[in-house]
């Protein structure tokens, strides 16, 4: 390669990777004005605690059969980058009705389920196209780092955007116009994701859709039921049942059980995304060092207890420590789990078997929501008080506990690979570094965050 060559193809990819930064700040600052209140606004147009809930979950079910279609359409734009542009445009056009219906202060509970459908549905039939294309974008060498720093500049976003948000919310419960609100956050969580498709488009183009392979979901599964990236899937997949078993109720158990206000429930949330920003820089460095199969040990074993300690307090004080230490521990998880995919999945299968896990993902999270959902009708009444209501959804908690630590017992059938670059993947140059998506693609929603504010936390297309 000549040297003019060399440096053409040095700027393009350092290019590439501050549109990527940009692209990640702006989807999680959207996340922080609009998804992250969907369960919210579910209480607020009368959905009630059961329905708040699986508005984070059941839509996700939707969302993933639609994306099913993803690897189809990747061929059929003939380009991974055109394929999620197009899908994160539809994503931002999905909170148009949203907008609409805070606007008009109403909204029927079957409709706001749609939309969360589409919303789910356009998003996570971008997310495992993006994973192959980033595969390509992102050196493998520097893949730990950069993928660290992108995700602290988005949790960096995502915190002002919730902070933000929060601020609406909240001077809107105190003067009276809580629909206003609502109607001003969902506006900016489109522009936001608008902005963030800008970015995309200005990113290069893999051209590596012409090697993807298509193969059925049946044999798919049976090949990596005895490989290493099976047994990543699998314990991925039984992570989300267990954290989703109570992830969606923290939502409700705040607002409707403890009561507390906008402002203080955002502070929870924004505690432990502070705790993944500071985290995350010395864990670039720690996963390069001691490989990304330890580190998701010690995530695995660290996000065990993070759901049952909500059960020790109901002091707001008490909480925003218990938010500090699972924003630490899901902070090692997700970075270690997408350091793992990008390790164990073929990059030429890899659209396809994402597509696959999302689809599995979704039933995992549905599954786990609705069993959460039956434990806390059983254990509640009718008529029951915040009493006997913070009893289940602490019952509800510690379920979710146990099962999180039946899981480690998977870890052991993933074998020790520590972090090292394909050599056949490495360029013949090196690059400064400049949410992590792809397994923000699994984490965020497998691990159960994103929505449920209390330490659980891409799909960042």
């Amino acid at each position: 390669m000549s040297s003019a060559a060399r440096t053409r193809r040095i700027s393009q990819t350092r290019a590439d990777l501050r549109a990527s930064i940009a692209d990640n700040a702006t989807w999680a600052a959207h996340l922080g004005f609009g998804e992250y209140y969907l369960p919210a606004f579910m209480l607020l147009v009368g959905g009630g605690q059961v329905a708040a809930g699986l508005v984070a979950t059941l839509p996700q079910l939707v969302g993933a059969v639609l994306q099913l279609a993803a690897p189809l359409g990747v061929r059929w734009f003939s380009s991974l980058k055109r394929w999620v542009v197009v899908c994160a445009a539809l994503q931002a056009a999905s909170f148009a009705p949203l907008f609409l219906a805070a606007m008009f202060q109403r909204m029927p509970v079957a409709a706001l389920f749609v939309v969360a459908a589409f919303y789910w549905g356009t998003g996570m039939s971008a997310g495992p196209a993006w994973s192959t294309w980033m595969s390509a974008l992102v050196p493998a060498q520097i893949r730990p780092r950069f993928f660290a720093i992108r995700t602290r500049f988005g949790n960096v976003t995502l915190l002002l955007g919730l902070l933000a948000a929060g601020s609406l919310l909240q001077a809107g419960d105190i003067y009276g116009w809580p629909y206003a609100a609502f109607a001003a956050i969902f506006w900016v969580a489109c522009g936001l994701r608008v902005v963030s498709v800008y970015f995309l488009a200005r990113q290069s183009d893999s051209g590596r859709q012409s090697d993807l392979r298509v193969v059925s979901p049946l044999p798919l599964l049976r090949r990596l039921r005895g490989g290493h990236a099976g047994a990543l899937i699998l314990y991925l997949l039984s992570i989300s049942l267990a954290a989703w078993t109570a992830a969606p109720y923290f939502t409700p158990y705040m607002l409707d059980v403890l009561h507390f206000n906008y402002a203080e429930y955002v502070v929870l949330i924004a505690a432990m995304h502070s705790a993944r920003i500071l985290a995350l820089p010395l864990l670039g460095s720690l996963a390069q060092k001691w490989g990304a199969d330890r580190l998701l040990w010690i995530g695995g074993v660290a996000i065990t207890p993070m759901a049952g300690i909500w059960v020790l307090s109901q002091n707001f004080w008490a909480l925003l420590v218990f938010q500090i230490l699972s924003g630490m521990a899901w902070a090692v998880f997700e970075l270690a789990a997408l350091l793992m995919t990008f390790e164990t999945i073929r990059a030429t299968e890899r659209t396809q078997v994402l597509t696959l896990f999302n689809f599995l993902n979704a039933l995992a999270t549905s599954a786990g929501s609705l069993i959460g959902a039956a434990i806390l009708t059983g254990l509640t009444q009718t008529d029951a008080g915040d009493a006997t209501a913070g009893a289940a959804y602490q019952s509800l908690f510690i379920v979710s506990s146990i099962l999180r630590a039946l899981c480690l017992g998977l870890l052991f059938r993933i074998a020790r690979s520590p972090f090292h670059p394909d050599p056949e993947q490495l360029p013949d140059f090196a690059l400064r570094p400049a949410d992590t998506s792809m397994y923000e693609s699994i984490a965020l929603r497998s691990t159960g965050m994103k929505q449920d504010s209390a330490g659980q936390t891409e799909e960042n297309p």
